[in-house]
């Protein structure tokens, strides 16, 4: 636990010191694991390839040279894109029904 000490201020002591370093140092830990399981990454605006440089407002997280079915995959998982390809795939099949009955 934190003390004060005659001049106000938050002392801690060395085992409270201690545990704080520690749960840090675990989190950095999973950190590290967890960016060690990243096969691919994701690339910045100046690093594309020519042809797909067509928004330079975009400046990072381009999923570049992945295979398609990590490309599949990725959309499932929260990113700057998740609405707008949800949005895409829901709304695409609903005309479908009307073209066909017409």
């Amino acid at each position: 636990m934190a003390r004060r000490g005659n001049s106000g201020a938050v002392s801690e002591t060395a085992e409270e010191v201690h545990q704080n370093q520690q749960q840090v140092s675990s989190k950095a830990g999973k950190g590290k694991r967890l960016w060690k399981k990243v096969k691919y990454q994701l690339v910045e605006y100046h690093s594309l390839p020519g042809y797909l440089r067509d928004n330079e407002y975009i400046l990072g997280h381009y999923r570049v040279e992945w295979p398609l079915k990590q490309i599949l995959l990725s959309i499932f998982t929260i990113h700057n894109e998740t609405l707008n390809v949800w949005t895409h795939l829901i709304g695409f099949p609903l005309p479908i029904p009307h073209n066909i009955h017409s």
